[in-house]
């Protein structure tokens, strides 16, 4: 990937990986994770790409689909190629460098450019400031969301917060047995 192109992009997945948040490209809103941009509305790229890189969650991905319309129509683009080399200047400007991809996609007829941004634990990223996102719209990280993002490149601070949210259930290991009188614990 540049830190760009991977594999397995969604057109290439193969058969029994994950399908990634977005593939079906019909959800009709944004979310944190979904941006639909017009041509004309990329003067705010960057810190878009920035808040994704900041603010996706391992194993999953981001999507940027530029040539559509936030109610989801396609409004297309004029010149794929160059919107494409506009996102890889934008991208190339962060740092550190982020993992992200992007390919041309017809949609009612319209080429429009679908732009990924994945996790790579390197955060925080910087085009700037750092921003994030939170639901819809891209923000400014606080100072406590900064520490935030500095620690998941901590490899256990990312781990934990792989199963934030998460119900965790521990399971007592049976194989050994504690004599309560003397604090030993012996094979069975």
């Amino acid at each position: 990937m540049n830190k760009a192109d991977t594999p397995g992009s969604p057109g290439n997945r193969a058969p029994g990986e994950p399908q990634h948040y977005g593939d079906d490209m019909e959800q009709p809103w944004e979310d944190n994770l979904l941006e639909r941009k017009v041509e004309s509305d990329l003067k705010d790229l960057l810190k878009t790409l920035v808040a994704f890189s900041n603010s996706v969650k391992p194993g999953h991905t981001a999507v940027i689909l530029i040539g559509e319309a936030n109610d989801g129509s396609a409004k297309g683009v004029k010149n794929p190629d160059s919107i494409q080399k506009t996102v890889r200047d934008k991208c190339e400007a962060i740092y550190p460098p982020i993992l992200w991809r992007s390919r041309v996609y017809q949609k009612d007829g319209r080429a429009c450019v679908r732009v990924e941004i994945e996790y790579d634990g390197e955060t925080p990223h910087f085009g700037g400031k750092a921003w994030i996102r939170k639901g819809e719209s891209t923000q400014e990280a606080t100072e406590a969301m900064f520490q935030r993002l500095v620690d998941y490149r901590n490899s256990k601070v990312r781990e934990l917060a792989k199963w934030q949210g998460k119900a965790i259930f521990i399971e007592p290991d049976t194989s050994q047995t504690m004599d309560k009188r003397v604090g030993a614990i012996y094979d069975v």
